[in-house]
């Protein structure tokens, strides 16, 4: 349980992208991701095996995210099976999963299928232990 957060910087390719935070990563066929995108969506989602993804929240559309290259604050809260998601401190969506209770965190950046090139430059990345009032 904790909290992961970073900066992030769209700084070359397309806005039709997808970066942000993996959390409770076990392997590669075992994790949370938390992505935005340069034109203003957000997905959270787990693979579901054979290269697959089951959508906790499909791709919607936020005013709270930055658009083009301008710099987004994400923040995955995990406590337990609940997990709440942030982008640049509003809070997006929150979900319950029991399927992943530890693992690690880290970034992720890629494009999709129609035009590669995206660049994401992470800053001020951090994990915190969740402090329970």
């Amino acid at each position: 349980d904790g909290i992961v957060s970073v900066d992030a910087t769209p700084v070359g390719g397309p806005d039709d992208n997808a970066y942000g935070i993996v959390a409770r990563h076990v392997d590669d066929r075992n994790f949370y991701r938390f992505e935005i995108s340069a034109d203003g969506y957000y997905a959270i989602q787990a693979p579901t095996g054979s290269l697959g993804w089951e959508f906790l929240v499909d791709w919607t559309e936020s005013p709270a995210i930055h658009k083009g290259r301008e710099t987004n604050r994400l923040r995955v809260e995990l406590s337990g099976p609940a997990m709440t998601f942030w982008v640049n401190d509003i809070e997006l969506a929150r979900v319950s999963d029991e399927r992943y209770a530890e693992g690690d965190v880290g970034v992720i950046a890629g494009t999709f299928y129609d035009e590669p090139g995206t660049h994401v430059l992470f800053d001020n990345f951090s994990v915190e232990p969740l402090v329970q009032e």
